[in-house]
């Protein structure tokens, strides 16, 4: 299992307010966004992915979810790994805008 350290943190948007119009506007863009679980390891940003039932038919997948290691997406380019159960990792969330 991953060990978590640091602390999760919650990237805030910055609010500039030139009227209470804008000022609301903004509000409410902020709440319809969602969060994006993610986590750092070297440096770079990973989300892990968890295989559907129809994969766990592979030997691979299963051998590798047995191991207790993860498969993640690496976020700069889209390419899925496998990433050590016992990696030391730190958690974030970030903020993804919701379409309307």
């Amino acid at each position: 299992m991953m060990k978590q350290t640091g602390s999760p943190h919650q990237q805030i948007l910055p609010l500039n307010t030139t009227s209470s119009q804008d000022e609301c506007a903004q509000k409410i863009s902020l709440t319809q966004k969602t969060t994006l679980k993610v986590f750092e390891l070297d440096g770079v940003l990973y989300m892990r992915v968890i295989p559907g039932k129809k994969l766990f038919q592979s030997t691979m997948v299963h051998d590798v979810v047995n191991r207790g290691d993860i498969f993640a997406v690496r976020l700069e380019d889209s390419v899925l790994t496998i990433i050590p159960g016992k990696s030391q990792v730190t958690h974030h969330e970030l903020l993804i805008p919701r379409h309307p």
